[in-house]
């Protein structure tokens, strides 16, 4: 089977909630999946990802270097909450009383359809509707197996509904997606498991390609970076990636580095109602256009170089952190 992940199904059921859901969902932590949109798992392009990774180090060969992704990454990326101990695995605390409660026709598993059909059909936005939110969510979105349930060693993590937004989601997210790449290398598992989408996502956002395509340069670098990515985006950073090998672009250091738009927009003159000389007013525009294109290429460049000697000073500083450890 195919690993279960969909941000589409994610998104189409947050589309149905109302007003008061959202509140909730907003509440508990997990407000910034309500920015999500819909967006399609590049397999192939995943599982060249996972190629790359080197398993001793635990970490990715791209272009000759090591990468890293690390839970400020996914942070950033996702945008969930990320304080307190980090969280490797789920508690695997029992809980019989959820358990019973949500398994409905089942009595054995917590079905992904039985929870999407609740959360499409039910507009109450208490304890329950959380639960069974954020139950979908690990499932299906942030920690999928190939499998169509939710195992119950999740159910620790909801029971208290006050505690959920105090949890280390990302470190959850990102130990869980390593775990998947181990072990789709080491057994060579056809399929790969984890949130496929922060995946290709995190690799877009770490292997730039905007230094030689302007128009892929997003309009911010605030958390989420999911909330910039559609499916119109990406297959636009599929289809530019064709002409490129895998890896190919330029490393960012750090993706959490707020992300200026590196367009630079000077005011266009204006005709009046004297300048009549239709020839003129082409002439002016021209010149214009000229001079605008011309000061955000400049612009665009300098933005390079300073980010190319920010990441650098990063690399050395991280350096220097390891060596001293």
């Amino acid at each position: 089977g195919t690993c279960k992940c969909s941000q589409k199904l994610l998104v189409e059921i947050i589309s149905m909630f109302d007003q008061e859901q959202k509140d909730a969902v907003e509440k508990a932590g997990f407000g910034s999946l309500l920015k999500l949109k819909d967006i399609e798992i590049r397999r192939e392009l995943c599982k060249e990802i996972a190629d790359s990774f080197d398993l001793d180090k635990e970490e990715f060969n791209i272009q000759e270097k090591k990468v890293k992704i690390s839970i400020k990454d996914v942070d950033h990326i996702l945008g969930l909450p990320s304080q307190g101990d980090e969280i490797k695995e789920p508690p695997k605390k029992h809980v019989p009383g959820l358990f019973d409660k949500y398994t409905w026709n089942d009595s054995t598993k917590i079905h992904s359809s039985e929870l999407r059909e609740y959360l499409s059909k039910n507009k109450t936005y208490g304890d329950d509707f959380i639960r069974i939110f954020v139950l979908y969510t690990i499932g299906f979105y942030l920690c999928p197996t190939l499998q169509p349930y939710v195992k119950s060693d999740y159910l620790g993590l909801v029971e208290e509904i006050d505690n959920i937004k105090n949890l280390n989601w990302s470190s959850l997210v990102l130990n869980f997606l390593i775990r998947s790449i181990r072990e789709y290398k080491e057994v060579k598992a056809a399929n790969l498991k984890g949130n496929l989408v922060l995946l290709q996502v995190w690799y877009w956002e770490k292997v730039s390609m905007s230094h030689m395509y302007p128009r892929l340069e997003h309009p911010g670098g605030d958390k989420p970076l999911m909330q910039y990515w559609d499916e119109k985006r990406a297959k636009e950073r599929c289809k530019l990636a064709r002409n490129h090998h895998f890896g190919e672009g330029k490393i960012v250091h750090d993706i959490t580095r707020h992300k200026h738009n590196n367009t630079c927009s000077i005011p266009l003159c204006h005709t009046t109602s004297e300048q009549s000389d239709k020839g003129q007013d082409d002439s002016n525009h021209k010149i214009m256009q000229e001079l605008q294109e011309f000061i955000t290429n400049q612009y665009r460049l300098l933005s390079n170089q300073i980010d190319d000697r920010f990441n650098a000073l990063n690399k050395r500083f991280d350096d220097v952190i390891q060596e001293q450890r």
